[in-house]
């Protein structure tokens, strides 16, 4: 059911995104592991020109419906860092700089010349390293060395979670997924599920659907739910949309 309504939600959203304005507005209280998951996700995904303001919520629902409710082991993101450190370094050898890179990177000039040494990493083709980032990394198939198990099944949670609201490049799902691995990694950590939110979502977007002029038994066979029970959201957010426009006057 949860997935359902998620699914839902989204569609509706997308297609009339006042829902979000309407829920932030609305003073839902949010508890803390959601709230700091939503923000970390609004605050990285601001940087991204393309993905619509919508974003950051979806995705902390489509998290939460996957990880919610159960305690989660969240991995740390550090033998990705490590593997991309050793390309970088591959890229920035010049042939004469091993002790300046051993500096640069706090190893032992032994640790740079093994890592030089190494046949596991493929180099990057870029010449100017510093437009390499996490994005050029590819996700192997299956748990490798630098790619665990947790951290793999993480990823392929993200990505899934991205591909639902329209963001399918590979190189985004990497990102994201090492930034919260980064921010909320390294312990277990329990997320609740989002039903509070996901309750109030879909009765702003029943009540849109109604004042837009559709059917009461319309609207019951679309969100599986009884008239009885549509009639009871729409007065209740009549009632709420009354309150805030009295408040604001």
């Amino acid at each position: 059911m949860d997935n359902y309504l998620t699914k839902k939600i989204i569609d509706k959203v997308t297609k009339d995104p006042s829902i979000i304005h309407n829920f932030q507005e609305s003073g839902v209280n949010w508890p803390d592991e959601l709230s700091g998951l939503y923000e970390t996700l609004d605050l990285f995904l601001s940087d991204y020109e393309s993905v619509p303001e919508e974003a950051p919520l979806l995705l902390t629902l489509l998290i939460s419906d996957n990880i919610g409710g159960i305690q989660f082991y969240l991995p740390k993101a550090n033998k990705i860092k490590q593997s991309l450190r050793n390309i970088i370094i591959q890229n920035e050898f010049n042939g004469f700089n091993t002790h300046d890179l051993a500096q640069e990177y706090h190893l032992s000039d032994k640790t740079i010349n093994e890592i030089l040494k190494s046949n596991t990493l493929k180099k990057t083709c870029h010449e100017n390293t510093k437009y390499f980032s996490i994005r050029n990394i590819t996700p192997p198939s299956s748990p490798n060395k630098y790619w665990d198990k947790s951290v793999l099944e993480f990823y392929k949670l993200v990505q899934q979670a991205l591909s639902t609201i329209g963001m399918n490049e590979e190189a985004n799902a990497v990102e994201v997924a090492f930034y919260l691995m980064q921010s909320f990694g390294g312990c277990q950590r329990y997320f609740p599920k989002a039903d509070k939110i996901q309750e109030y979502l879909t009765s702003i977007s029943i009540y849109s659907e109604r004042k837009k002029g559709k059917s009461v038994n319309t609207i019951a066979k679309l969100y599986k739910k009884s008239p009885k029970t549509i009639y009871e959201i729409c007065a209740r957010m009549e009632k709420h949309s009354i309150q805030t426009d009295a408040m604001q006057t």
